[in-house]
């Protein structure tokens, strides 16, 4: 099977207390883009915090930071929270990376009726990539 070169690679870490809730509604979206609007993706699931910790006592897992490495979008949910005070501080801060410090807050949007008739351009507001 080829992949289209356009293909979008998507690494969903759920992260940890409701991370994990909302990655799954935010791939939902995702997975609609992808089956009614042909978008070309791959996601691939990976873990975050206490539930690695607990199993190989790193935050951060190898196939977690390799998932990262090869996306090109990261789909990360909050981290955190109060179950997850088993995690020692100096292991979460051993656990950043070059993705550390990257954050992006979208909302409200709102559907415009237009929107379909035109191209969305991207642009640059406070920082962050906004179409």
């Amino acid at each position: 099977m080829s992949t289209p070169s356009n293909m979008v690679k998507v690494a969903v870490v759920g992260g940890e207390g409701i991370g994990p809730e909302v990655t799954t509604q935010s791939r939902r979206v995702l997975d609609w883009f992808a089956a009614k609007r042909g978008a070309p993706m791959t996601l691939r699931e990976a873990q975050y915090g206490l539930i690695p910790y607990l199993a190989t006592g790193k935050v951060l897992p190898e196939d977690t930071a390799e998932a990262m490495d090869e996306a090109d979008a990261i789909l990360w949910g909050a981290t955190g929270g109060p179950e997850t005070t088993e995690v020692p501080a100096a292991a979460r801060k051993a656990s950043h990376g070059p993705w550390t410090g990257w954050t992006t807050r979208l909302g409200p949007i709102r559907a415009s009726p237009t929107a379909a008739a035109r191209r969305w351009k991207a642009t640059r507001r406070g920082g962050a990539s906004w179409a």
